[in-house]
């Protein structure tokens, strides 16, 4: 179906990630001036983050997934105290309709992977048991296993920014990559495009914020709070809201959408 509509450029996200750019131009411009066979976007790993680091196995390009390193290559640092195995795999990747064909009929030699799992059941007694450690196993497929059949000449690796595109939604709570703590990265972000575009933002309490703010020291910390969206229909990255919001006073929470009227 997808040769029969011509398409000849294939861009792959992983729907965990609320900043994904969906179709991001600049990433597969920069595949397609490549004249890649398929590329992965990265952002740099933080200490012990579990994350596939992007990287080439036995001279191919792939991802080695964190559960699948050893300690000693998983924490190695460079002496500046950076990761040396830098690249973060956050699963957007671009193919060419190419490369596709070639490999489509290749299933057989992915590699399995084996996910070490905390399985919640129900024991033949009846009783619930949540498990504090892994007793169970997950075999797991990836797309990103087909990077080992590309030339690594005609193999990209475009890294971003981790605060402006990454924020995965992986547990119900905790410290990280929970619905509160994705919702607060969207919001810094798109509060971040607000006030470059010239808006004021005025919180519950009469607090306000404008574009100066962002330079202070605890800009991070009055960010935090702000509870922000702006409609993908109305802005893609940030990009033609001065004709909506310069110069205007917006009181927050807020979501700004195409069909609401804010003035």
């Amino acid at each position: 179906d997808m040769k029969r509509r011509n398409i000849k450029h294939l861009y792959v996200f992983c729907v965990d990630n609320v900043l994904v750019k969906i179709a991001d131009p600049e990433f597969i411009g920069y595949c397609i001036s490549k004249e890649a066979d398929c590329g992965n976007k990265v952002v740099s790993r933080e200490i012990n983050e579990n994350v596939g680091v992007t990287c080439l196995i036995d001279g191919k390009p792939n991802v080695m997934e964190y559960s699948e390193m050893v300690e000693e290559v998983s924490e190695a640092t460079t002496e500046a105290g950076a990761m040396m195995y830098d690249e973060a795999n956050i699963c957007i990747h671009y193919l060419s309709m190419d490369f596709l064909e070639k490999v489509v009929d290749k299933e057989e030699l992915l590699p399995v992977h084996v996910a070490k799992k905390k399985i919640p059941h129900v024991t033949e007694a009846g009783n619930f048991v949540k498990p504090e450690v892994p007793n169970g196993v997950k075999l797991e497929k990836f797309v990103f296993d087909v990077f080992q059949f590309a030339d690594p000449d005609k193999f990209v690796v475009f890294k971003c920014d981790r605060i402006n595109e990454f924020a995965p939604l992986k547990n119900a709570s905790g410290e990280s990559s929970t619905p509160e703590s994705c919702l607060s990265q969207l919001s810094r972000l798109h509060t971040k495009w607000l006030l470059h575009a010239g808006a004021e933002l005025v919180g519950p309490d009469g607090d306000s914020l404008v574009k100066d703010d962002l330079d202070h020291e605890d800009s991070d910390k009055r960010l935090k709070n702000v509870r922000v969206e702006v409609s993908a229909r109305v802005s893609y990255e940030g990009e033609g809201l001065e004709k909506l919001v310069q110069g205007k006073m917006l009181s927050w929470p807020l979501h700004l959408s195409e069909n609401k009227m804010y003035f």
